[in-house]
């Protein structure tokens, strides 16, 4: 527990790997070990392959850079913010794109920001999962709003779920509590 913890990505850049020992270590307790007894062997085995992939990390770079100065140069006409997310039955997420649009015609596309989360260990239906990877793009744009300095002129939030559109432009009909809190 102390090993995923101990991972500090406030963007999320890395999230897709961060996940991966979230869900190990969520799979270690549903096992219902006491805590120092040993994983299975399967779980061993997985854990040791996570383990050595994160000294791995040590090499990954990104590049920081939202609008290089090569595209600063070309002039910003138009800028705008793109949030995807998904749900599936083990994890969840959402990220953020800045893309901007030069005078001269060029896009240039930077990722700002990415969440991952295991889903809960009470099962849930995958819309309502979907549903949670929505609201988490909600509050990626309600955080950003306030913390990046750039003028957006167009936000667009993109998903896969019909279901998760209809309950976000359905008006009429009074849903659950699980999923009127999300939808609200």
């Amino acid at each position: 527990m102390s090993t995923v913890a101990a991972i500090f990505d406030p963007l999320g850049w890395i999230s897709p790997f961060t996940l991966q020992g979230k869900i190990i270590l969520q799979e270690a307790c549903k096992s219902a070990l006491d805590w120092d007894e040993p994983l299975e062997s399967a779980l061993q085995v997985r854990w040791q392959s996570w383990m050595n992939e994160a000294q791995n990390m040590e090499t990954f770079r990104i590049d920081r850079c939202l609008r290089p100065k090569s595209v600063l140069d070309k002039g910003i006409r138009h800028t705008e913010l793109h949030y995807f997310c998904d749900g599936s039955q083990s994890e969840y997420g959402a990220c953020c794109y800045l893309r901007s649009f030069t005078d001269s015609g060029e896009v240039h596309c930077s990722l700002l920001m990415a969440k991952a989360r295991v889903t809960p260990v009470k099962v849930l239906t995958i819309p309502r999962v979907e549903l949670q990877a929505a609201v988490l793009a909600s509050e990626m744009h309600a955080f950003l709003k306030c913390n990046v300095d750039i003028e957006i002129n167009k936000v667009y939030f993109w998903t896969d779920s019909t279901i998760v559109l209809g309950y976000i432009k359905n008006d009429i009909t009074r849903y659950k509590v699980f999923v009127a809190n999300r939808v609200q």
